[in-house]
């Protein structure tokens, strides 16, 4: 999705909340005077670096940044095409992201801060609302446990379950809590899940399957 961030447009994907940093920085490029900045330049910086592997020890969900599983820049490679050079496309994790456009522009600061905040509320509206519709279609169960359905939500998404934890949630995570909501509402809908010990254990099985991912 594209949205306006003062006078640039600023590009998020939807498949994982990264943002895209190479079209910000043409932009920028084109509307200001006196020396180009280069994305070479941000990201070889000790301090990027720095903080790059700092997003991973904390944001990778097995927690070993030895895996090289988990990538905090997403870079697609540019191509020649018929109407010249399609340039690649850098996506980056919205922490790096905050810290790219206040490299280019310190001012950036309030206003990156907020919007990548106001998308992560949108992702958790979102989230509660889909929580409604799973409890709508779970309703048509019986001797059902909405406590156990939500418990069993927050093991499969943050690995453990506490009141408030959703508030917590990264970007990545909402979408992951949004995404196992909507398969099993829709599972519920097709009939292939008809009763709640079904449910309880397709839950219990996406948390297994998910765990054993992690340690690979």
């Amino acid at each position: 999705m594209t949205r306006k961030l003062g006078m640039f447009e600023i590009t998020q994907r939807t498949l994982d909340g990264y943002f895209e940093m190479n079209s910000l920085l043409q932009q920028w490029n084109k509307v200001k005077h006196g020396g180009r900045k280069k994305m070479v330049e941000f990201l070889e910086s000790p301090k990027t670096k720095e903080f790059i592997k700092e997003i991973e020890k904390q944001e990778s969900p097995s927690r070993k940044v030895d895996q090289g599983d988990y990538q905090v820049v997403k870079i697609i490679k540019g191509r020649n095409s018929k109407n010249g050079r399609i340039p690649d496309r850098v996506f980056a994790h919205p922490y790096l992201f905050i810290d790219f456009a206040m490299w280019l522009n310190p001012a950036f600061k309030y206003h990156v801060i907020k919007y990548v905040y106001d998308g992560l509320m949108d992702y958790r509206d979102h989230a509660g609302d889909l929580y409604k519709g799973l409890s709508s279609v779970v309703s048509t169960l019986t001797n059902i446990s909405y406590a156990r359905v939500a418990k069993g939500l927050n093991y499969i998404v943050f690995g453990r379950h506490e009141k408030g934890i959703r508030n917590t949630g990264t970007v990545e995570q909402m979408q992951e809590l949004n995404d196992v909501q909507k398969q099993l509402a829709f599972s519920i809908d097709m009939g292939l899940i008809s009763s709640f010990p079904e449910l309880m254990k397709t839950m219990i099985k996406i948390y297994h399957k998910k765990q054993k991912f992690n340690l690979f």
